[in-house]
């Protein structure tokens, strides 16, 4: 099984912090979607499926979609920040609640929205470890912390954080893309179809569901340029093309440009002669 690093959008449903008290006990349930937790204090005993796994602090552990498990074994306050998401959003996403009952407790229509566990094959045991379990934290606790201020941000992160899990977890089962595809080259295709359009990076954060930094970083890295020069020029190039057949003030409308002046002044800086002479040359 393979897994396309950009067809992961996640969708979070819950991130937040959670402490449960001393000897409370999370009784055997199965989830609709994935739960990322970090014990920040405290441990438990978790029975997962037919295996047992005794989680402490600094422990991260990852709940598949349609797997029973159980917390028991509290003896101190439990600390356990976790992120309820799905890998990718359907329009059904909002509308799919955090599930705390076990299989046979579901109804038909209930069992259909646990979500397709991608992940199962090269990824089935709850407890991850980190090379770097600094970043690992850093990054969780961005997500949650993100997630009611800025949730563009919050998507981001934990984009970042799937990324980080799926390479040091289960890189051979990352699918390999060569250089001109990924989310670079979804980008250039993108401009280069809108070409003269004005999208600016946030527009472009909402369409790709990253944040603007990640984009910017990935297409200078594939282009050697930025975003937003890399749309200029696709601008002045279609520029040039309208000229000639179209009036300046037509072309300045066209590519969304505030005012005829704003259009030259760019066209100029960018072309070296005043799109009134190529205009001329019609």
């Amino acid at each position: 099984m393979s897994i396309d690093l950009y067809s992961v959008h996640p969708y979070l449903r819950v991130a937040t912090r959670s402490i449960l008290r001393a000897g409370h006990e999370i009784r055997r349930r199965v989830l609709f979607d994935y739960e990322l937790l970090y014990v920040e204090h405290g441990s438990f005993l978790l029975t997962y499926g037919a295996m047992k796994y005794r989680c402490g602090e600094g422990d991260f552990v990852l709940l598949h979609p349609g797997v029973s498990h159980a917390f028991s074994e509290i003896f101190e306050a439990l600390s356990q920040p976790h992120i309820h998401f799905d890998l990718t959003y359907t329009p059904q996403s909002p509308q799919i609640p955090i599930s705390f009952r076990d299989l046979d407790e579901l109804s038909p229509q209930e069992r259909g929205m646990i979500a397709r566990d991608v992940l199962a094959e090269c990824l089935s045991a709850p407890l991850l470890h980190f090379a770097n379990p600094e970043a690992a934290k850093k990054l969780f606790f961005e997500v949650i912390d993100c997630q009611k201020a800025s949730p563009l941000l919050a998507r981001a992160r934990m984009m970042e954080l799937l990324e980080l899990i799926l390479c040091e977890h289960c890189p051979d089962c990352l699918r390999q893309t060569d250089a001109g595809v990924g989310i670079a080259r979804e980008i250039k295709d993108f401009l280069d179809a809108e070409q003269g359009t004005v999208y600016s990076l946030e527009d472009l954060e909402k369409r790709f569901s990253y944040s603007r930094f990640y984009l910017e970083r990935e297409f200078q890295g594939a282009y050697g340029m930025g975003i937003v020069a890399y749309r200029n020029q696709r601008r002045m190039e279609r520029a040039r093309v309208l000229l000639q057949s179209e009036s300046v003030s037509r072309v300045a409308e066209k590519l969304g440009y505030s005012s005829i002046y704003a259009f030259s002044r760019a066209f100029k800086n960018w072309c070296g002669v005043c799109p009134s002479e190529v205009a001329r040359l019609k």
